[in-house]
């Protein structure tokens, strides 16, 4: 069994249930079959590191790029600088504008990365200040220029976006913020001549347009590739000489444990579709925070000792890989009745040490689909049995609902979750 790109997040089943991650799934269905499993990556997972270093599992590292080429050269932006001075073209620092000019010159390929789709994050009248949100979900509309349209990515609520703010009429409505489809607009704008495709959620619905992209652009239709995290997995085009990263700090404040590991195997990852034959590419990583350690790892293709660093932080503060996780996430059309609920079952889920429970705490985005959300957050060693602890967990949320605790309250649960 051969996992490629076994870090990435995709291989974890969220919704709806069996949640698993496939990966470990391969594990072990393979101890069953007495079959062997690759793990294949770059950037490995910080779990797999963890095995490796456990000596659990074997490791054979490449000492070399295929073909001989070499890494990119990565050069970081500083956005407050060109912004101050005045340098931007458009979304495009000056450096990464004029490399990618003389890029199209020579025939070359460029890549430009976003990991937002959508024309815009929200719009936002410039009177009164009103963001519209979804009626179902606590999350601001997303403007897809395309269409025309405010998008919810929850849960696919859908309206037209209107000349005048809804609340106060005034007729400026701004658009905030920018996704894979201004990008595309701006790159248009900017190098008339050139020819652009945009690989995201919304032009890649089915594998057959996937599949249709990368053949345009592997067979030179196009000068351009515009794109999400789509763009990052193991896509090998011989002619990309510059990427782009346009707004690097959103992921590195991502609120979760695992936000700087995913920020940087995204950032190595789309470095590397730089370059990939005799001549050296060049990656551009435009960013707010210029000196942000996860930068300089990457610049220094340091991922080593990036694992080093991250390692001690999850030990000293009981996460993965050296601390399992169950989540437990509550649901309730009322938010009161969430509320009383929660408080009285956190009450009945205390264990004793070493077992640490956070919360219950109200996630990033508190309602989805009309129903308001809570989670409640287990730690505990790798010592203690997931399956036991699980039917002890179960045990008690029962004896809630038998004391009519939990009524008209939905309880997921999930062992190992990607927050």
């Amino acid at each position: 069994i051969i996992v490629d790109e076994e870090h990435d997040a995709s291989y974890k089943q969220q919704d709806p249930a069996p949640r698993y991650h496939a990966r470990d799934l391969a594990l072990v269905l393979a101890k069953f079959s007495t079959a062997k499993v690759l793990l294949g990556s770059a950037t490995p997972s910080l779990e797999s590191i963890h095995q490796r270093d456990e000596g659990s599992i074997g490791f054979a590292q490449l000492k070399s790029r295929y073909g001989g080429s070499k890494l990119p050269e990565i050069k970081i932006v500083d956005l407050k600088e060109e912004h101050r001075k005045k340098r931007m073209k458009e979304l495009m620092s000056k450096a990464l504008y004029d490399s990618l000019s003389e890029t199209l010159a020579k025939s070359e390929q460029g890549i430009l990365f976003q990991n937002r789709r959508g024309y815009s994050p929200f719009v936002q009248c410039e009177n009164c200040g009103d963001v519209p949100e979804c009626p179902s979900c606590d999350i601001s509309l997303t403007y897809h220029r395309h269409s025309s349209r405010l998008r919810c990515h929850y849960c696919g609520y859908q309206k037209d976006l209107q000349s005048k703010c809804e609340k106060c009429n005034h007729p400026s409505v701004l658009s905030k913020g920018f996704g894979t489809e201004q990008i595309e607009q701006v790159v248009g704008m900017l190098f008339p001549e050139a020819k652009v495709l945009r690989m995201d959620y919304d032009t890649t619905r089915t594998r057959l347009k996937y599949e249709k992209i990368i053949e345009r652009f592997s067979a030179g239709d196009a000068d351009i590739l515009v794109g999400t995290q789509m763009v990052t997995k193991g896509l090998d085009f011989d002619k990309v000489h510059v990427v782009g990263v346009l707004q690097v700090d959103q992921m590195l404040h991502f609120p979760d444990f695992r936000a700087h590991e995913r920020a940087i195997q995204i950032l190595l990852q789309v470095s590397g579709r730089s370059g990939r034959r005799s001549e050296q590419g060049i990656v551009f990583l435009q960013s707010y925070e210029p000196d942000h350690p996860i930068l300089r790892f990457v610049k220094m293709s340091a991922f080593e000792d990036f694992i080093v660093r991250e390692l001690k932080l999850r030990k000293e503060f009981h996460y993965p890989p050296f601390y399992r996780m169950i989540r437990l996430v509550l649901k309730s059309r009322r938010s009161d009745v969430l509320d009383q609920a929660c408080r009285k079952l956190a009450d009945k889920l205390k264990f004793a040490e070493p077992i640490e429970m956070l919360g219950p705490e109200i996630p990033g985005v508190a309602r989805i689909r009309n129903f308001y959300l809570q989670q409640i957050l287990f730690k505990f060693p790798r010592t203690v049995s997931p399956s036991n602890l699980k039917k002890n967990i179960l045990a008690r949320i029962e004896h809630s609902r038998m004391n009519k605790e939990l009524d008209s309250v939905l309880v997921q649960y999930d062992v190992d979750p990607f927050l």
